[in-house]
Order: C-alpha cells, then sequence, then structure tokens
C-alpha cells in the first residue's frame, strides 16, 4: 500500500450517490493508499451515515487504509452546543467543508494529501501521484471571489497584488502540504480562532469564498508555492460546458473519455441539466458504466 500520499473526501448525506461512485472507481482504478474520509452533517446523524458507509466501505475501499470521522472530531466542541443563529453554524455546509478540508491537516501523516469533493470519479488506472499538480495562472476570479482574496492577503499580512494575482484552480483533486496547512492555522491563532475567522469573514456582505485561496496565499508567504505542469487536472463537467459550449451528451462522454486527467466528475450545477439516462449514456462511452451507484438515489 502506498504511504506517499492520503486521498480526503469530505461528504455529506446528500452527496451520497456520487459519494457512492467515487468509492466504486476508486475499487476499479485508484491503487491502494491512505484514505480519509469526513462526513460533514451533526454528529447525532453519524451512525445513520455508517449505516449506509459500512458495507460500501466493506465492499469497495478493503484495500484501502481508511479512516473516517464526522466534523465534530475537528470543529471546537462549544460550537456544536450553540444555536443556529451563530456565524459558525450559519455559514452553511459548504463554508464548512472547506475549513475541514485545512482542518484535517492535524489528522494527515504523509507530507501532502489530495483532498477531492464527492463529485470526483476516477476514469481510468492510476495512483495518487498520477494527479497533476495544477500551476498558477492570471486573474481568473470573479468579483465575489476578488473580495475574499482581498480580505485573505488582509489577515496573512500580504499586499493584494492586483492584476498580478496569480492563484491554482479553486477545484478538486486540490493538492496540500500538510505542514502548510497546520502552519496556516497556527498563524490565524488556533483552530477556534482558524474556524471563527474562516466563518464570519465568509459570511460578509459581497464575499464569495473560494475554498483553496487562504491556503494557496500561505504557500506563497512560506515561499512554498510549487509550480505544477498543467492548468486543469480533471476532467470534471459544469454548467458552463452546457450552457456555454452547448456540448451534447455525447459530446460530454468523448470529452471525458479523452482527457488525458484520470479523474472526472459533475459538478452539483449539472443535476438539473442531464438525467440518469444521460449520465449512464456518458459513463457507456468512456466504458466506465459499472461504477454507477446501486445503493442511493440519483440526484439527476
Amino acid at each position: 500500500m502506498s504511504t506517499k500520499n492520503t486521498l480526503v473526501v469530505v461528504t455529506c448525506l446528500e452527496d451520497k450517490w456520487k459519494f457512492e461512485m467515487l468509492c466504486r472507481s476508486m475499487y476499479a482504478f485508484l491503487e491502494p493508499c491512505n484514505v480519509i474520509v469526513i462526513y460533514n452533517e451533526m454528529h447525532k446523524k453519524m451512525g445513520e451515515f455508517f449505516q449506509w458507509f459500512d458495507p460500501i466501505q466493506a465492499k469497495f475501499l478493503k484495500k484501502f487504509n481508511v479512516q473516517a470521522h464526522s466534523a465534530a472530531e475537528f470543529y471546537p466542541s462549544k460550537y456544536l452546543e450553540k444555536p443556529y443563529t451563530d456565524p459558525v453554524h450559519a455559514s452553511g455546509g459548504w463554508v464548512k467543508q472547506q475549513i475541514l478540508k485545512i482542518l484535517v491537516s492535524s489528522h494527515v501523516t504523509t507530507p501532502e494529501y489530495v483532498v477531492f469533493d464527492s463529485k470526483n470519479f476516477f476514469t481510468r488506472t492510476c495512483s495518487l501521484e498520477d494527479i497533476e499538480k495544477t500551476t498558477h495562472h492570471g486573474s481568473w476570479t470573479l468579483k465575489g471571489v476578488t473580495e475574499w482574496t482581498k480580505l485573505c492577503c488582509e489577515r496573512l499580512d500580504l499586499i493584494y497584488p492586483g492584476y498580478h494575482l496569480k492563484l491554482r484552480a479553486n477545484t478538486t483533486p486540490y493538492w496540500v502540504k500538510t505542514k502548510v496547512a497546520k502552519r496556516l492555522i497556527q498563524y490565524i491563532g488556533s483552530v477556534d480562532d482558524f474556524v471563527c475567522w474562516f466563518s464570519e469573514n465568509a459570511m460578509a456582505k459581497g464575499v464569495s469564498p473560494a475554498e483553496f485561496i487562504l491556503y494557496d496565499l500561505m504557500e506563497t508567504k512560506l515561499g512554498q508555492r510549487e509550480e505544477g505542469t498543467v492548468l486543469g487536472n480533471n476532467a470534471t463537467i459544469w454548467m458552463h460546458h452546457i450552457h456555454g459550449q452547448k456540448k451534447s451528451v455525447n459530446d460530454i462522454g468523448e470529452y471525458i473519455k479523452n482527457n488525458p486527467a484520470c479523474v472526472a466528475g459533475f459538478h452539483g450545477g449539472v443535476n438539473n441539466l442531464l438525467s440518469l439516462g444521460d449520465i449512464k449514456t456518458i459513463l457507456d462511452i468512456c466504458k466506465i458504466s459499472f461504477i454507477l451507484p446501486q445503493y442511493s438515489s440519483s440526484p439527476f
């Protein structure tokens, strides 16, 4: 089993179908490695999650070294007792999963880890090391993300570089240096400080938090930036592929099949644009229809 790196997935009950497809694809294509699964729901629902996840793990993840945790194991316990109006609770699951992707560094024993979302899945035989690291490129952020970047620069005592800014794409898979993630939390102050700062600023007016920008800037501050080899390392399907590029179902299948990346995905924005039949057609074109979930209800 490879112990060079760790695969981290933050998931929830709503994402069971896509997470099951990821697990099936790992069984079919990914070489053994360390895996950390974080369940981003209320701790009291953990039993419901494991009732579903245990047979999935036994059938598809037995060749991996798997740790499964609830979000409660990372968040300061006092936030679990506060009312929903507390900023940490009010920030919602999307912000929490961004925070968890950094807090998980406390449980990672390898120098680096690669973060996946439930939407991702493998398309061909590979190891984690085959997932390429992305390079930094020019200003691609929207206004809300730009405001978030300014807040992050201010908190890290960096000068916002304006149009000179170069960032890695905030998409998964995303490589994280374990020590840099730990240093980021320490720089903010503590786990408590990190959770509060991230939650409160993510909810600021006009701000759209992009999960890895704060981490990306910390790499810069520490002189740890490592240039990758590609702009994108996945064949995830987004709304713009359908609305903007007018890709047909067959086009999407060919795009995923011919993409050099070993990871693809279906972003949540396409849930209402594709049917389950469309997904089956796409996977058939890629000759990987055997990864279709059987234990979960489809969001398509």
